[in-house]
C-alpha cells in the first residue's frame, strides 16, 4: 500500500506484515531506522527555520563570494533535492540516484571542515590584536564573514543529515540484517561532528567575550 499527503503524492510505500512478524529482529531494527530517520528529519526541520532568517542576510555574499567550497556544498544540496524526488516519486532510490549523491559526505565534510578553519584563523588574528584600533579594523573586515561561515555550517549539517537519512533507506534495501549497526554507527558519528562543531564555536564566542573586556579595560584606562 502507500501513504499519501493530502495532495495526492505519495509520502511512503507501505508493506503489512502479520501480527507474528511484527515481533521479529529484522522489524525492531527497522523501526529503530525509521526513528532514526524521523529524528534527523527533525532537526533538518530546525536548522532549515534558522536558515530562513539568515538567508536574505547572506545572499549578496554568497553572490560574491568565488570560493570553490561554497560552490561545491550548493551544488550538493540540489543534488540532494533530486535524489529526494526521485524517492518521494518511486518510492525508493533507483543506483543511479545514489551514485549521484553518495559522494555527498565527502563534499560537505570539507565544507564544514573548511568553514570551521576560517573562524578559527579570525579567532586567532583576534586574540593577537592587542590595540583598540586593530580589533575594531579586525571585526569591520571580518563580521560579514563570520556571518557567513556560521551559515556555512548551518548548512553542511543540514545536508549531512539530509545525506544520513537517504543512506538510511539505503542500507535498509540493501542489507536490512546490518541496518542497526548502520544506524547506531550515524548516531555516533552525528554526536561526534556536532561536538566538534560546538567547542570550535565557543572558542570564537570566547576570543570575542575575552577582546570585548580587554578593549573596555583599555578605554577605562
Amino acid at each position: 500500500g502507500v501513504a499519501q499527503a493530502a495532495n495526492g503524492r505519495i509520502v511512503k510505500w507501505l508493506t503489512f506484515e502479520t501480527p507474528s512478524q511484527l515481533s521479529s529482529p529484522a522489524m525492531a531494527t527497522g523501526v529503530a531506522g525509521m526513528m532514526t530517520q524521523m529524528a534527523l528529519e527533525q532537526a533538518i526541520q530546525e536548522i532549515t527555520d534558522y536558515l530562513a532568517t539568515i538567508d536574505e542576510k547572506i545572499n549578496d555574499l554568497l553572490q560574491d563570494q568565488k570560493d570553490r567550497v561554497l560552490a561545491d556544498l550548493m551544488g550538493v544540496v540540489f543534488e540532494l533535492d533530486e535524489a529526494t524526488s526521485i524517492r518521494d516519486c518511486t518510492g525508493t532510490l533507483t543506483d543511479a540516484a545514489w551514485s549521484k549523491v553518495a559522494p555527498c559526505a565527502k563534499t560537505t565534510g570539507t565544507a564544514l571542515a573548511y568553514a570551521l578553519t576560517k573562524l578559527q584563523r579570525i579567532s586567532d588574528k583576534l586574540l593577537k590584536a592587542r590595540s583598540t584600533e586593530d580589533v575594531n579594523e579586525l571585526l569591520e573586515k571580518n563580521s560579514d564573514d563570520i556571518r557567513m561561515w556560521l551559515f556555512v555550517i548551518a548548512r553542511a549539517i543540514q545536508t549531512r543529515d539530509r545525506f544520513s537519512v537517504i543512506e538510511l533507506e539505503r542500507a535498509f534495501a540493501e542489507k536490512p540484517e546490518v541496518l542497526e549497526e548502520h544506524r547506531l554507527a550515524i548516531v555516533e558519528a552525528r554526536k561526534n561532528r556536532l561536538v566538534k562543531i560546538q567547542a570550535r564555536i565557543d572558542d570564537l564566542r570566547g576570543v570575542l567575550d575575552e577582546t570585548a573586556n580587554r578593549l573596555r579595560e583599555e578605554k577605562l584606562i
